[in-house]
């Protein structure tokens, strides 16, 4: 229900994106299929950015959230 205003950004066999619904979505790259999703408290409007193995989001509060090990 939320809009995708960025980029979506694949990391391994993973597609992230953010919306505005203040969602992060993971997808599995080649089915397609919802991994998991991650409620933050604020909008996110930017892609993500990776070190290849970790994912950050930069949410219009200016905090930084990470995903991954």
């Amino acid at each position: 229900n939320g809009v995708i205003v960025a980029s979506p950004i694949i990391v391994g066999r993973f597609v992230l994106f953010a919306s505005l619904d203040r969602n992060v979505y993971c997808l599995d790259k080649n089915s397609g299929l919802l991994v998991s999703k991650r409620e933050l408290k604020h909008e996110i409007r930017f892609p993500g950015v990776s070190d290849g193995q970790r994912i950050y989001f930069a949410a219009q509060d200016g905090t930084i959230q990470c995903f991954g090990d």
